[in-house]
């Protein structure tokens, strides 16, 4: 009986060497490791980027307070030699920091 190769089906199957399976085993533990010890500096990291995002949103509503008080000042020479004006100015626009304290 003669059949044609299309109508065949061949399996084939590959056999893993015999040291693989250990090999496998000492490899994910080896894994487990380096994410033990990557994680740390990967936490410091973000912690890192995080407070230095602080500071630039700090900076930046510090930049924006003095220059409320700066353009309170500006607008004719009664205002500009109203200190206490310029300081409350300056206090108003910066709401959103707690500690702020204009001197001058």
């Amino acid at each position: 009986m003669i059949t044609s190769m299309k109508s065949r089906t061949v399996c084939r199957v590959k056999i893993a060497p015999r040291g693989f399976m250990r090999r496998r085993a000492t490899q994910s533990g080896q894994a487990l490791l380096e994410v033990a010890l990557v994680t740390p500096m990967l936490l410091l990291l973000a912690v890192g980027i995080i407070e230095i995002g602080r500071y630039a949103y700090y900076s930046i509503l510090v930049a924006d307070a003095a220059r409320a008080g700066a353009q309170y000042g500006a607008q004719n020479l009664a205002t500009a030699a109203d200190t206490a004006g310029i300081r409350t100015a300056a206090e108003n626009d910066g709401q959103n920091l707690a500690a702020l304290h204009v001197y001058g």
